[in-house]
């Protein structure tokens, strides 16, 4: 089922009063359904890993462009991602690798990333994930 979704921040004002999308523009890369933050991703290469979380009940944290305009549509899910065990599960295309950052102050998170999408599935990392259960 398909809603209204909000501008991306780089389309401006006149763009959005001119867009055949006007008042339910979408953002790139994403299209607005039901479930979690209501969005799904649209790399073919990481989306299976995230409907499975979603169908799974774990919950999203954020959904969005995180770090720059080289990442373009990551999802964070509040767990720890078993990397070794999901990529023997996945079998993921050469583009997707391994994203561990630890970093001290901006920010923790350990998943996968998409090079040719540049699309993102994370969960916290390992050494500062509280209680998060891990997902397997």
């Amino acid at each position: 089922m398909l809603t209204h979704v909000r501008a991306h921040p780089s389309v401006t004002r006149s763009a959005r009063a001119t867009s055949p999308w006007r008042g339910r523009t979408k953002r790139r890369g994403c299209v607005r359904e039901a479930g979690t933050l209501g969005l799904r991703m649209l790399c073919t290469h990481l989306a299976a890993l995230e409907r499975e979380l979603i169908a799974a009940g774990v919950e999203e944290t954020y959904r969005g462009q995180a770090w720059s305009d080289h990442c373009r549509e990551w999802a964070y899910f509040a767990c720890v991602l078993d990397l070794p065990s999901l990529r023997a599960r996945f079998v993921f295309a050469s583009c997707v690798e391994d994203h561990v950052h630890r970093g001290t102050h901006n920010g923790a998170e350990a998943g996968f990333v998409c090079g040719a999408c540049k699309d993102g599935v994370m969960g916290r990392h390992p050494d500062v994930s509280g209680a998060a259960p891990v997902y397997r």
